[in-house]
């Protein structure tokens, strides 16, 4: 890829299919200032403002076919926001530009704020679920229903009670069970689905899995003077959690012997 010093007059990279967005996804420019595309790729392209989805195209700009190694520049007009764009022979090609008032060094943090927020408005609903249910599978829904609460850009002063849990002798008993892991991954899976329950049962975070560790912290989401209720949910979830392992440790364990007829104990 090759770029300008300066801000306008961008080349970009034409991905190949395989490729969701293009390189660099966003472009920065200027009111009335140019970006050039660079079709690096073997086959052609043509690019046109607007989604797919809603089959508005070309209100902004439509570059018509690109051939391999040729070039197509366009021009912005005077309004500052967001241009969407796609290639109509690929439409899961994307990219936008950006168009915003003055140069970026020159932005203040507040402006960089609205900037960024007005980059990252999805509009499409489809999208939106499809970028929610992708953050769903690594992020606490907890916290996810947080983020979009304007309160968060400020600075808190919060106490919180941070909990790890380990098990004891499991590596031990994976290198055990070295030549078997879809056992090991199977038995921490469910390890991992209580844990999960049992934090957001007592508003806790889960922060991260750490190998067979755990890491979650409470108090997040409690309100000012609540300090001593998160501590006691913690404790109440640690004690929970190791009363429900009981269970599946020994379930577990059984499943195993079955399978090697080995001994193995955590």
């Amino acid at each position: 890829m090759t770029s300008a010093d300066k801000i306008g007059n961008k080349a970009i990279i034409i991905p190949r299919d395989t490729k969701r967005y293009f390189e660099p996804r966003f472009v920065t420019l200027l009111p009335r200032q140019t970006v050039t595309w660079i079709n690096r790729d073997t086959v052609p392209h043509s690019l046109t403002s607007g989604e797919p989805e809603n089959q508005v195209t070309g209100r902004v700009f439509n570059t018509g076919p690109i051939s391999a190694g040729s070039l197509a520049t366009v021009t912005v007009g005077p309004n500052i926001g967001n241009i969407s764009y796609f290639c109509t022979l690929h439409p899961s090609e994307r990219g936008t530009i950006v168009v915003i008032p003055k140069h970026e060094e020159s932005l203040t943090d507040s402006e960089r704020l609205e900037l960024l927020d007005s980059v990252f408005t999805l509009n499409n609903p489809s999208e939106v679920h499809a970028i929610r249910s992708a953050l769903e599978r690594h992020f606490d829904p907890n916290t996810l229903i947080r983020i979009a609460d304007p309160d968060l850009l400020r600075v808190h002063n919060k106490i919180l009670t941070i909990v790890f849990w380990d098990l004891s002798g499991f590596s031990a008993v994976c290198e055990s069970l070295k030549a078997h892991p879809v056992l090991v991954v199977e038995f921490l899976k469910e390890y991992y689905t209580h844990a999960t329950n049992i934090i957001h049962k007592y508003n806790g975070v889960l922060d991260k899995f750490i190998g067979d560790g755990i890491m979650a912290f409470f108090g997040f989401h409690s309100r000012d003077g609540d300090e001593n209720k998160h501590a006691v949910d913690a404790v109440n979830a640690a004690i929970e959690l190791k009363d429900s392992f009981e269970k599946t440790k020994k379930e577990w364990i059984d499943i195993w012997k079955k399978k090697l007829g080995m001994i193995l104990s955590l």
